[in-house]
């Protein structure tokens, strides 16, 4: 009877590739049941063994080297290996940078600090012509950071598109940072530069970069002094034109934003995200100037005042990072169909976020009022606002008496919203804000969606009443609808209840 291995080295190739495939397979021990006769296929298998350089141990890494030949490598290893000589084999694989396309790089749980250099060494030394992605994940304890020095990769990889770095110490003027394909750029909490000039002069180099994120680790006391409020673009430096940006994020403190975006030029079409450290603790009238100087004619050129367009998407949340501990985040997004889940967890189009210092949260949301109150692209267009943040509508009756008319004030403003979706504790007087007698919030409203919320059947029935006050008989849009997801009405959890209101009937 024919077996397995008296197959040709051609059919067995192909078997071999299609075993490999196998989530469950890809092993060294589970090839062996499959076929003894590795060499005499080895030769035609070369894409295969160049998939399995990792994981297996020093002999078969020098094996699968050996045969895939000069076939280009992938590794992706970000989290590293709980193997004794994952650091061996790693040594052996980048003795052959020069056959590595894509490099995904992280240490394994208390690798120390002499071993990483060791790796580090071998990667600034050898030649990388095939590079086309490089991430890097340095170990938190900043004692034992990858130092990315002066003289690593001293020819930059000329292929070199993505970039990715964290928890690394760099030098200013590596030459990796002067890729000349380079596309995308992202630095997490990694030390490189001390003043916006330094960032500037690295944006300057990079004229194709279309990614650039910049989340800083916390810096000196002694860094980025010269950025104020109110600083401005050098003479001597010019604006930095970033015609191909499509994605502009920093997390940094608010004075060091402002700066880089009073030196920036990025396109309209530009996803912007700005993440600021308020420990400075800076005035409302200050912030809310400075944001409106920097910020203003980035939306008036994507939205020409007077044109009625902007945002169709509105969230505002809480935010948790490890950076900024607890802020707000308000955010927008062109995505008007996307699902809820994707708009209020994604990163939207364009999203402040503010945070640090001894601002409390009713500050914080004031200083994003009074921002959309200058912006006409952030309010006018709204058709979908999703509201999950706390303290946007208070938590206790003092605190709805006391706000109601500021609350009437910002939000009337928002005359195009459709769909309204609150949960947590900014549902508490959502049915009371929403049919109230002396302000008609939301007049185009047409489906209420609540989140997590504890009603008395009254208050559900307020919310009905809110869209019967709005709803027009005559309309043949589809049903006006309030939806309850996870709420308990009358002490009883809900999974779901959909009410549709249509023609003033409940059905």
């Amino acid at each position: 009877m024919l077996s397995i291995h008296s197959l040709p080295a051609e059919l067995l190739s192909y078997v071999f590739e299609e075993y490999v495939e196998r989530p469950s397979a890809g092993s060294p021990a589970q090839l062996r049941l499959v076929c003894k006769c590795w060499r005499d296929i080895s030769e035609e298998t070369p894409s295969i063994w160049s998939r399995m350089v990792m994981g297996h141990g020093t002999k078969w890494t020098q094996r699968a080297l050996e045969w895939s030949g000069s076939y280009p490598i992938d590794i992706n290893w970000v989290v590293g290996n709980s193997r004794a000589d994952w650091h061996d084999c790693m040594l052996l694989v980048l003795q052959n940078l020069c056959r590595i396309g894509n490099l995904r790089l992280g240490f394994p749980p208390n690798h120390f600090s002499g071993r990483i250099s060791q790796i580090m060494v071998v990667l600034g030394d050898h030649p990388a012509p095939l590079l086309e992605v490089f991430y890097l994940n340095g170990p938190v304890n900043p004692r034992a950071r990858p130092e990315i020095g002066a003289t690593f990769m001293s020819i930059p990889p000329p292929h070199l598109k993505e970039l990715n770095l964290s928890n690394c110490n760099i030098a200013l003027h590596c030459p990796i940072l002067r890729a000349p394909e380079l596309l995308h750029l992202r630095l997490d909490g990694c030390t490189l530069w001390t003043t916006v000039d330094e960032v500037l002069e690295t944006l300057k180099m990079l004229p194709r970069l279309q990614t650039f994120k910049w989340r800083e680790s916390v810096p000196k006391v002694d860094d980025f002094t010269e950025s104020t409020l109110l600083s401005s673009c050098k003479v001597a430096v010019g604006m930095i034109p970033m015609s191909n940006m499509s994605t502009f994020s920093v997390c940094h403190k608010v004075e060091v934003i402002v700066h880089l975006m009073t030196c920036v030029e990025l396109p309209s079409s530009c996803d912007l995200h700005l993440n600021a450290d308020l420990s400075s603790n800076p005035t409302t009238a200050g912030l809310v100037e400075a944001m409106d100087r920097v910020l203003s004619p980035y939306l008036s050129t994507r939205f020409p005042i007077g044109s009625g367009t902007g945002f169709p998407v509105f969230t505002v949340a809480h935010s948790y990072t490890s950076r900024l501990r607890r802020g707000t985040t308000a955010k927008w997004s062109m995505n008007a169909d996307a699902a809820i889940h994707e708009i209020e967890y994604g990163d939207g189009d364009f999203s402040i976020t503010l945070g640090g210092g001894d601002l409390q949260d009713e500050e914080l949301l004031i200083m994003i009022w009074w921002m959309i109150e200058r912006w006409p692209a952030t309010r006018l267009a709204v058709r979908h606002f999703l509201a999950t943040h706390n303290a946007l509508f208070g938590t206790n009756p003092n605190d709805f008496a006391r706000y109601l008319p500021s609350w009437a004030r910002l939000l009337v403003k928002f005359e195009a919203v459709e769909e309204l979706s609150v949960s947590g504790q900014s549902t508490t007087f959502l049915p009371a804000l929403l049919s109230s007698p002396h302000v008609r919030l939301f007049p185009r409203l047409q489906i209420i969606v609540v989140h997590h919320a504890q009603y008395e059947s009254p208050e559900v029935g307020l919310l009905v009443a809110a869209l019967l006050q709005r709803h027009d008989a005559t309309s043949t849009s589809s049903p006006y609808k309030v939806v309850l997801e996870r709420c308990e009405v009358d002490h009883i959890l809900r999974p779901k209840r959909e009410m549709i209101v249509a023609l003033g009937a409940l059905r």
